[in-house]
């Protein structure tokens, strides 16, 4: 009997953190055609750029940085996401 009950406990946590996890994927990742301007990427956010300066298959990702604190802005080439979709303007 208490095993039976600690199996369904440990179904139950599964079963929450399975749906926490579904809920937390995003459905799709949007695509800029071109560079937004300095400062317009709050720190940490994440955007991606398909303007043609990085190889075939890949997007530009940005990663906002701070001016006032001095934390730079980061711009690498990666391999295009999954999901994401047609470049927007």
């Amino acid at each position: 009997m208490r095993l039976q009950s600690i199996s369904l406990g440990v179904q139950s946590a599964l079963y929450v953190l399975m749906a926490g996890t579904a809920c937390a994927a995003p459905a799709s990742v949007e695509v800029l055609k071109q560079m937004p301007p300095k400062g317009s990427v709050r720190q940490g956010d994440v955007v991606y750029v398909d303007d043609g300066r990085c190889p075939a298959g890949e997007v530009t990702r940005i990663t906002g940085g701070n001016q006032q604190t001095g934390v730079a802005r980061q711009v690498e080439c990666v391999k295009r996401p999954p999901s994401a979709g047609v470049p927007k303007s």
